[in-house]
């Protein structure tokens, strides 16, 4: 078994009216990855006819032709 060896505080990061906080990267820890983010979403309510997520899909190449 391995043992905790430190804890991080994640961040307060909306994306519009997206609750998020982010545990990656942070101050307190910095990137390992250009690509790598470790982010926590909600619980969160939202009201009917809403317009959904505040982002979609990323879009790729093959997804543009």
């Amino acid at each position: 078994m391995r043992t905790i060896k430190q804890q991080h505080q994640a961040v307060s990061a909306p994306i519009a009216d997206l609750i998020t906080y982010r545990a990656l990267p942070t101050q307190s820890v910095d990137h390992l990855d250009p690509f790598l983010f470790l982010n926590h979403h909600g619980p969160q309510v939202y009201r009917p006819n809403n317009r959904g997520l505040p982002f979609g899909p990323t879009r790729t190449a093959a997804s543009r032709q």
